[in-house]
């Protein structure tokens, strides 16, 4: 039932230009958007909203700051938990899965040149629930890995390395601290 006030598509003039009301989703009938105790919206002035607006960036800003310092605590947190679970530190693998030939088949967040391609990307490795598709994934069953992968699966493509058991353990801390996926 069209009245006076209704223009554009039987949507009442005053819901058109009235901030304070909307629409009803499925009626197409006005709501009055009132605050608590029922009073109307206060309408805040430029300066007002400019200023609000630069303090929700400040918060926004200090927010991210505060996550990734706590990314960065984080982190040291999962290297130093991963070097007690492993026996190795995470530091020296890098340079240890370039001279073990690693980095020449896999592709290792953070290790310079490991773009290969022959083997998996160890991005995420700590989520995978088996080593070479044959063991659980536990650290004892990664240095074993590291150290004579073609011992444990003759049919796997990844040669025995010879690293050392220290060299293994170094890596495998590196693997289990990687970031997750």
């Amino acid at each position: 039932m069209p009245g006076s006030d209704e223009r554009a598509g039987g949507v009442p003039e005053r819901a058109r230009t009235d901030p304070g009301t909307a629409l009803a989703p499925s009626a197409g009938a006005p709501i009055e958007a009132r605050a608590i105790g029922g009073a109307a919206p206060a309408r805040r002035s430029p300066l007002v909203r400019r200023v609000l607006g630069g303090f929700v960036a400040l918060v926004v800003v200090a927010g991210g700051v505060t996550a990734v310092a706590e990314g960065a605590s984080r982190a040291g947190q999962r290297r130093a938990f991963v070097a007690a679970l492993t026996g190795g530190d995470p530091a020296r693998a890098p340079e240890e899965m370039i001279r073990y030939g690693c980095a020449g088949c896999h592709r290792i967040p953070g290790v310079p040149g490991a773009r290969g391609r022959v083997g998996p990307s160890l991005a995420g490795f700590v989520n995978r629930p088996f080593i070479g598709g044959v063991l659980e994934n536990t650290p004892e069953n990664l240095v074993a890995w590291v150290r004579e992968s073609r011992t444990i699966d003759s049919r796997t493509a990844m040669p025995n390395t010879g690293a050392t058991i220290e060299a293994a353990r170094d890596i495998a801390a590196y693997l289990y601290a990687l970031r997750p996926d």
